[in-house]
């Protein structure tokens, strides 16, 4: 942490004077609202004295961060990821908090003057008056002050329910940066339970380093072949992988056994007919977590000839990052039975021509951008 702020995070001074305000407008808040109804004289205006000299203090320490504010303008950058319309709300917000809560102690300070009253600072010394005694002005003073308050009051509620948006449904780390280490780490298992439930990456599949592969018997001899076009839209989070999608479509003319007669049967009416059926689709509804870290469970459908069936791939995933580039790598394996999609029909339904069992094999790459601590 340095002193002054950085682009992703504000610096020891401007969290000292955020919290030290932040905490004395909560008090006075407070107190403002319950004092008037103090029943003991003394202690009434004890508590009085109190509120004008944290009053003051609340200006002094606005001033000293509306300057540490422009001597650190622009730092710490806005989110990318928020909408720009979000970026201007949020300043507007910040701007109009400034005014307020220098309005707030300053409305007060006169009002204080109006009524010939003084501030004592903590029994310290005397804060001069900015003001004369004048009544009429007093009533004036004491209206802002309390209008002042209202809106400070709208201010906070919105304040923090933008704080608490950005840990529950932005997961992102706006709040983060304004908290100080302690009270980050008392709030770490809430942001460990937010961050729990992220949204979904969107991945790209690296078509060069993926490769889609079978094997299968034929007359009781194995052979292996590949698909060499395939492609499609994968949404993951492995920390959530229930939200998770994908859609991968196979481009069933790629077939190669390295047998070209073998892939020219393979294409024709009996088998995978592309001339009717080009393409085959496994949709994944969702992927399941194992008992063991980094194994999931695609529970997809594979549609094939127009058939559609259940087919669950198991497979493991790990994750590598390089600055804001994620690499995922996925190998898993399933098998399928080719005659309860009417591949192979006819004269070729006899298992011990070619064999029922169709093993599929995935070495899938991908790459994602890193989402926003």
């Amino acid at each position: 942490m340095t002193i002054r702020n950085t682009t992703d995070t504000y610096g020891h001074v401007a969290k000292i004077l955020h919290w030290l305000i932040a905490i004395a407008v909560l008090g006075l808040m407070a107190v403002g609202t319950l004092m008037e109804d103090i029943p003991d004289k003394v202690i009434r205006f004890q508590v009085y004295g109190i509120h004008k000299a944290l009053g003051v203090s609340v200006l002094v320490l606005m001033l000293a961060r509306f300057g540490w504010k422009i001597m650190n303008l622009g730092l710490p950058h806005h989110n990318p990821s928020h909408k720009p319309w979000e970026q201007k709300l949020a300043a507007a917000v910040h701007w109009g908090f400034y005014a307020l809560l220098v309005a707030m102690p300053l409305s007060g300070w006169l009002m204080t003057g109006a009524a010939g009253s003084t501030v004592n600072w903590f029994g310290l010394f005397v804060v001069p008056n900015i003001s004369a005694p004048d009544s009429g002005m007093r009533e004036v003073y004491a209206e802002v002050h309390e209008m002042t308050a209202t809106l400070i009051w709208i201010a906070l509620a919105a304040h923090i329910g933008g704080a608490l948006k950005h840990v529950f449904i932005d997961r992102d780390n706006t709040l983060k940066r304004m908290l100080p280490v302690l009270i980050f780490a008392l709030l770490l298992p809430v942001s460990a339970m937010a961050s729990d439930e992220m949204e979904p990456i969107a991945w790209s599949i690296d078509r060069a380093q993926s490769k889609l592969v079978f094997e299968g018997t034929q007359e009781g001899g194995a052979f292996k072949g590949e698909f060499t076009a395939f492609d499609g839209t994968i949404k993951l989070n492995p920390k959530d992988p229930l939200k998770g999608t994908a859609h991968i479509l196979i481009d069933l003319g790629s077939v190669s056994s390295q047998n070209e007669e073998r892939d020219t049967t393979v294409k024709e009416k009996d088998w995978f007919d592309t001339a009717t059926n080009p393409t085959a689709t496994y949709a994944v509804d969702y992927f399941d977590k194992t008992d063991i870290d980094g194994n999931l469970i695609a529970r997809g459908r594979l549609i094939l000839r127009g058939i559609e069936k259940a087919v669950d791939l198991p497979f493991t995933l790990t994750v590598t990052r390089a600055g804001d580039v994620l690499t995922a790598r996925a190998i898993g394996e399933t098998t399928i039975k080719r005659l309860e999609f009417g591949v192979g029909d006819g004269q070729w339904r006899d298992p011990a021509m070619v064999g029922d069992d169709f093993k599929i094999k995935i070495d899938i790459t991908a790459t994602a951008t890193a989402p926003k601590d």
